[in-house]
């Protein structure tokens, strides 16, 4: 077993050495194994699809009240391209259905609708705080209130995102079109509103990271890395998933009217693997270094309130 000398004292993730990034990486493969990643993402897809109806619901609750339901479609429309267009027709039929209903009927149940909205929605939560806490070595220890206040905070800040992401999609054309430059700049417009969207991804990730398991928070540094991976890794699975289903998948065929609905699954079941992947290489590179990664005054080893900041791997490659 390596002593604590044998380890490196950095102060973030960009201290390591090429030869500690080989020993992280075979770590990291070992523990997606250990782990049971796979498995655990497959479930996590599964609350992602019943959480997700109750998600949009709570969407049109809110961000319903500020733009007519032809705008929030068209918005939407833009937003989900990533997904199969199999999968979009499902959502979008959902949609239709919920801004098919009168508005006022909307504006007076908004904080009825609203809240029961997102307690369904935040069983997806409650799932993937459950999994953050395997990766990261922990088990749920807070109350039933603490647990319960973190579920509906997490689910409120997706649909937050999701609203601000909508938000993102409209103005930035719209401020390229008062400055003059949308004809310019119209290959710039759809960049720029995509990179951003990308930043806002990145940072409700790291955010995730480190609020969603029951230790004490590390700091920013050590989250960081794990969720730009996780962001880079989402648009390029994303994209290439919609390739394969468009030009070699038959789960049409295969599943008949299900298919749609599989290769949702299958997409949430893409980007729950990837979320935990990150949660999980954040979680490898902390157990790496002897230094504090924790928030707060430098404490000890043994003494951070984090597993893994509180231990270091039995042997190292």
């Amino acid at each position: 077993m390596k002593t604590d000398s044998s380890y490196p004292r950095v102060r973030s993730p960009l201290g390591f050495s090429l030869g500690e990034w080989k020993s992280i990486a075979v770590h990291l493969f070992k523990q997606i194994g250990s782990d049971n990643l796979t498995l655990i993402s497959a479930g996590v897809a599964f609350y992602f699809l019943l959480a997700i109806f109750p998600m949009m619901a709570a969407l049109v609750s809110v961000y319903g009240l500020f733009v007519d339901p032809q705008q929030l479609s068209d918005q939407l429309t833009k937003l989900a391209f990533v997904l199969p267009q199999e999968s979009r027709e499902i959502l979008f039929t959902h949609l239709t259905k919920i801004v098919s209903e009168p508005q006022s009927t909307l504006s007076i149940g908004v904080v009825i609708s609203l809240g029961f909205s997102l307690w369904s929605a935040s069983k997806g939560a409650q799932a993937l705080v459950t999994a953050c806490n395997i990766t990261y070595k922990e088990s749920e220890k807070r109350v039933l209130w603490k647990a319960l206040i973190v579920r509906m905070v997490l689910t409120g800040a997706a649909v937050m995102l999701m609203v601000a992401s909508l938000l993102l999609i409209a103005v930035v054309p719209v401020v390229f079109s008062l400055v003059g430059l949308s004809d310019t700049f119209e290959q710039v417009v759809p960049v720029v509103s995509w990179g951003l969207l990308a930043l806002c991804f990145n940072f409700a990730l790291a955010a995730l990271y480190r609020y969603a398991p029951h230790r004490t928070s590390p700091k920013w540094r050590w989250v960081s890395f794990g969720s730009l991976l996780a962001t880079l890794l989402w648009g390029i699975a994303s994209y290439g998933f919609s390739i394969y289903v468009k030009d070699f998948a038959q789960y049409n065929e295969t599943y008949g009217s299900l298919g749609g609905v599989i290769i949702l699954l299958m997409w949430l079941y893409f980007t729950a693997l990837i979320i935990l992947l990150g949660a999980e290489c954040n979680s490898v590179i902390e157990h790496h270094t002897v230094s504090d990664s924790t928030q707060g005054n430098t404490k000890p080893v043994g003494e951070r309130g984090a597993v893994v900041a509180d231990t270091l791997p039995s042997d190292k490659s």
